[in-house]
């Protein structure tokens, strides 16, 4: 019984080894992935000149 115990153990130990590898690698690659960087974009804005506005431009209305 003793050298099942020992052995179920280092099987234990293996599988636990095999899981923190996974880990790490799936931790290496979420990081290369967040360190891309994303594509630079150049935008302009034209804006045309409004027509003048007639006065009262902020009158009160009656109702």
């Amino acid at each position: 019984m003793n050298l099942e115990k020992k052995q179920k153990e280092v099987l234990t130990r293996k599988q636990e080894k095999n899981r923190t590898k996974i880990q790490k690698q799936d931790e290496e690659i979420a990081t290369t992935e967040l360190l891309q960087r994303p594509k630079d974009y150049l935008v302009k804005f034209r804006f045309p000149e409004p027509p003048p506005l007639q006065p009262p431009v902020l009158g009160l209305h009656s109702m």
